[in-house]
């Protein structure tokens, strides 16, 4: 029980320092703190909470995320439903625009909070709420809109391929009966080639004819 006292102790030592905005003294002092007694502060939801707040002074957020989330996980195992580490995890989360899991935090929070009749916390949380959530609606009312040009983007690029392939076909069919028209030019073509030869002959032999007559 001496070595719990002495922990907390020295949590507060490090609130002190915080108050003094000595964050990175404090953050020097309760990582000590988690080296020494690994196995008590697995329990101590106010050690983590009291560190990621140290840490996110100090501007290192995914320290400070991890802090809360340890926090947030043991409050929840000893079914506190009064905790702020999970609501300011959210709002953290917010911060860096991960608005899917902040709103999923923020929601469970204010649930936790009515079910455990605390409304004194209820105002904060609704407060987080309301930013969490416009922004939320905002991202997905964004995701619904470049879902819907991407739509109208396939959907005229399907007609438009739609309209290419009548073309197409038109094309096609036009210079099918073109072929077939030259085709049908060519035999006759040859047909008039044929008789023309046949003539030429004609002429020729009957020239020859009326040469030797008149020899």
């Amino acid at each position: 029980r001496g070595g719990n006292d002495d922990i907390s102790l020295r949590i507060n030592q490090g609130e002190i320092l915080k108050t003094k905005r000595q964050y990175q003294e404090a953050v020097m002092l309760l990582v000590q703190i988690r080296n020494e007694h690994p196995d008590e502060l697995q329990h101590n939801a106010i050690f983590w909470f009291s560190l990621a707040d140290a840490y996110e002074h100090l501007g290192k957020i995914e320290e400070a995320k991890y802090g809360y989330a340890m926090a947030a996980i043991i409050d929840k195992r000893r079914c506190s439903k009064t905790y702020t580490a999970l609501q300011t995890l959210s709002m953290l989360l917010y911060q860096e625009g991960d608005l899917d899991r902040a709103y999923y935090y923020i929601t469970t929070s204010l649930h936790d909070v009515i079910r455990s009749g605390a409304r004194q916390r209820l105002s904060l949380v609704t407060g987080y709420l309301s930013i969490i959530n416009g922004a939320h609606e905002q991202q997905q009312q964004e995701v619904v809109e470049k879902r819907n040009i991407i739509i109208a983007v396939v959907s005229l690029s399907a007609i438009m391929m739609a309209i290419l392939l009548l073309l197409l076909y038109r094309s096609n069919k036009y210079l099918a009966a073109i072929r077939v028209q030259l085709t049908d030019s060519n035999v006759k073509l040859r047909e008039l080639n044929d008789k023309l030869e046949r003539a030429n002959k004609a002429l020729l032999e009957s020239n020859k004819i009326k040469e030797q007559g008149g020899h």
